[in-house]
């Protein structure tokens, strides 16, 4: 199994953010906050982006993905944030698409 350092949000909540978060939309507007504050890095096209570039667009509970699609996210800082058990090492397998 290989090891992937960035995921996309929605694979990062999944395996990091839910099992702390009860429910799916906190756990969303969790990952959304932790992004927006620098605490889980985001980087798109492979260059770290600036957290204030996602305050704008402000955590609505009618968009619970406010993350782009196409921003992947520190499992690092995931794991530093939610946890680090092995289970919820994220591998090539689980990122199929």
């Amino acid at each position: 199994m290989t090891y992937r350092e960035w995921i996309s949000p929605r694979k990062l909540r999944e395996h990091y953010v839910d099992h702390a978060v009860p429910d799916v939309q906190e756990a969303n507007k969790q990952l959304f906050l932790a992004v927006a504050a620098g605490v889980v890095r985001a980087r798109c096209q492979g260059v770290i982006c600036d957290p204030r570039w996602f305050r704008p667009f402000a955590f609505d509970d009618s968009n619970p993905n406010a993350l782009p699609p196409d921003v992947e996210l520190s499992v690092k800082d995931a794991q530093q944030k939610w946890g680090d058990e092995s289970s919820h090492q994220v591998t090539t397998e689980f990122n199929a698409r």
